[in-house]
This record gives C-alpha cells, structure tokens and sequence, in this order.
C-alpha cells in the first residue's frame, strides 16, 4: 500500500500534476492510515489492554477514515471540474492503475478472511 501511495503521487507530478493520480493517492494515504491504525489495534489484543474499548475506538477512527474518503474523492473532482483540467493518457498512470487492479483485491480477501476468521470487526471495517 505504501507503494501505491508513493508510485501514484509521484507519478502525478512528474506527469504535471495528475489530478486522478494525486487524488488516488491521497485515497491511499488514508487507506494506508487506516491500516496502521488496525495494525496497531491488533498488536494490542495480545496485551493486557481493555479490547473492548479499543476495539471501539479504531473501529470508529476506521470508520472516519471511510467516510473521510468521501470528500478526498469529492474535492479531485470538483477541482477537475471547475479548474478544466483534462485527463492525460500516461504509462506511468496506467502502470499505477494496473498494479492496483492486480495487488488491492488480494489484499481485500485477505483483510476479509482475517477479520473473520479472527473475528476483528476494526480489520473488517478496514477491508471494505
């Protein structure tokens, strides 16, 4: 994921400032923000922590993050829209794309299948 983030912000400004590729990556940012949080909830489960109560915590702090990707998504595009910025074709940006398209449903199934497997409602949330 932190590739992803990484690939997709740089190559929109080395292409000049790629409205779709710099909004995919800040999609990222907060999805990989997202991911860490869990992580960390998940380190914690083994300690003796109150997991009841920060399992409430990171499944709300995901749940915000989701939500969060609303106006992410929003504002690329309404910048888009109102800036007449028009898509470019690159191989850089299809690269990015592709590697996404291959890697992000992997990653999903697996999220999913931890979750409930080991029953982590916050990894759930973070899967979706």
């Amino acid at each position: 994921m932190t590739v992803e983030v990484v690939a997709s912000i740089v190559a929109g400004v080395i292409i000049g400032k790629s409205m779709a590729l710099l909004a995919f990556g800040g999609d990222s940012v907060i999805e990989l923000i997202s991911a860490y949080a869990v992580l960390g909830f998940m380190g914690n489960l083994s300690k003796d922590v109150a997991a009841e109560v920060e399992s409430e915590r990171t499944e709300k702090f995901a749940l915000s993050l989701l939500v969060l990707l609303v106006p992410v998504i929003a504002g690329g595009a309404a910048y888009s829209y109102f800036s007449d910025v028009k898509p470019e074709a690159s191989l850089l940006g299809i690269a990015v794309a592709f590697g996404a398209v291959v890697i992000m449903p992997i990653l999903w199934i697996q999220k999913r299948k931890i979750g409930r497997e080991a029953d982590v409602v916050p990894l759930r949330i973070d899967a979706a």
